[in-house]
């Protein structure tokens, strides 16, 4: 392995950049496609494609479908 290749990180690593639980991770590995590489019982993800995952759920089309899921879900919930 070269010094030039990005140290894959771990799950706690990932909570950590992403401010959030270890059980939220892998559900965005699960359910929201994180891109993640298993190893046995090992799970690692790739920093870069991290960060690439990050940007594209940063685009106005995707925020605006995440706000349109928040309200709905807000309204079937039924908040008075």
């Amino acid at each position: 392995m070269t010094n030039d290749q990005p140290q894959l990180l771990t799950i706690d690593q990932v909570a950590t950049r992403l401010q959030c639980a270890r059980s939220t991770v892998y559900k965005l590995i699960k359910k929201k496609g994180l891109p993640a590489i298993k190893f046995d019982d090992m799970t690692r993800v790739d920093p870069e494609r991290l960060s690439a995952w990050l940007s594209e759920r940063s685009t106005q089309k995707n925020a605006d479908v995440h706000w349109q899921a928040y309200l709905a879900e807000r309204e079937s919930g039924g908040e008075r």
